[in-house]
């Protein structure tokens, strides 16, 4: 075992996937990640009846305990994970990581999309920083993938009436909802009772729309941008995995799933690839030492992924937002 593996060992957290593997080849990607992380976990999976037999499959293989439910073809990777949640809490886990296999057909570049946020929730280097963030602060309720946290605001688009509908169900207004940000593509890392307010609201499963490959407002595109509000609710905070000790700041000048890829070779995505791995590693060295390089702060050793706004290629376009499962 490598030295950030024995850190995770040592790190004493126990953790819920939640995954919606409606794509097996990816579910399949997704647990060749996790096989690195060594440390106390279960894994709650959805799939659909097509796929039963291969997603039960590779999980009994990964001989890591798991739950599989099998859902209908409706709300995404959403519904599905209201439908585990509850399992989750009856366990009585502290942490929960929710991903899915994110292919989104209809974007140029969206699996490339995908293969960044898992980068930066389940890489053992970015798990490691994001969960000693947790365990030194109790107030830390969500971290979201580095660019992809977005003001809900600028994103609400035909999803606000429903929005705002829902943030009054958890007692809060619309400036409290303009003022909040939200992880674009529903996946991140977060502690169980920052999402308590929102994931025991009531949804029957006839309030989300049937598949039919929408691109924006569904139901299940709206409570997209509602997963961060029982951090409001909890006077919590959210981060980025950039930064997971700091309070998030909003991404609004990098278009990654759309433009990252356009005019850069695929050369130069893996050489992106590999430094930020470098700079994550450095920063979880220097998290785990309690120290930081002499005359830097925090914001300093932060990774700073190309293509956000530090990127003047890149600067000034939006962010498409398409954060659910379409078959």
């Amino acid at each position: 075992m490598n030295e950030i593996g024995s850190d995770l060992s040592r790190l004493g957290v126990r953790v819920a996937f939640a995954i919606h593997a409606y794509y097996p080849d990816v579910f399949e990607e997704i647990l060749s990640y996790l096989a690195d992380l060594p440390l106390n976990k279960k894994y709650f999976v959805t799939t659909v009846a097509e796929h039963e037999y291969r997603i039960r499959w590779a999980l009994q293989a990964s001989g890591q305990p798991f739950q599989l439910d099998i859902v209908t073809n409706r709300g995404r990777d959403v519904l599905p994970f209201w439908r585990i949640y509850p399992g989750i809490r009856t366990e009585n886990f502290e942490y929960i990581i929710k991903v899915h296999t994110k292919k989104s057909p209809h974007l140029k570049n969206g699996s490339k999309w995908r293969d960044s946020i898992l980068a930066n929730l389940i890489s053992p280097e970015a798990f490691l920083a994001n969960f000693i963030a947790f365990k030194d602060d109790a107030g830390l309720g969500i971290i979201c993938p580095e660019g992809f946290y977005l003001p809900i605001e600028a994103h609400l688009g035909p999803n606000e009436d429903r929005v705002l509908s829902i943030a009054s169900r958890l007692g809060l207004t619309r400036s409290e909802v303009h003022q909040q940000g939200f992880c674009a593509g529903t996946m991140f890392a977060a502690r169980v009772s920052a999402l308590d307010p929102l994931l025991r609201l009531k949804f029957d499963d006839q309030e989300f729309e049937q598949e039919a490959g929408q691109v924006d407002g569904t139901l299940a595109h709206a409570l997209e941008r509602c997963m961060t509000l029982g951090t409001v609710r909890n006077s919590m905070r959210v981060a980025v995995t950039s930064s997971p000790t700091a309070t998030a700041r909003f991404n609004s000048a990098a278009e990654f799933a759309g433009t990252l890829f356009e005019g850069a070779s695929q050369s130069r995505f893996l050489a992106q690839v590999r430094e930020q791995g470098r700079k994550l590693e450095r920063k979880v060295r220097h998290m785990i030492r309690g120290r930081r390089p002499a005359g830097t702060t925090v914001d300093q050793v932060s990774v700073t992924k190309d293509g956000d706004e530090s990127d003047p290629s890149l600067a000034g376009q939006a962010l498409p937002v398409q954060g659910n499962e379409a078959p």
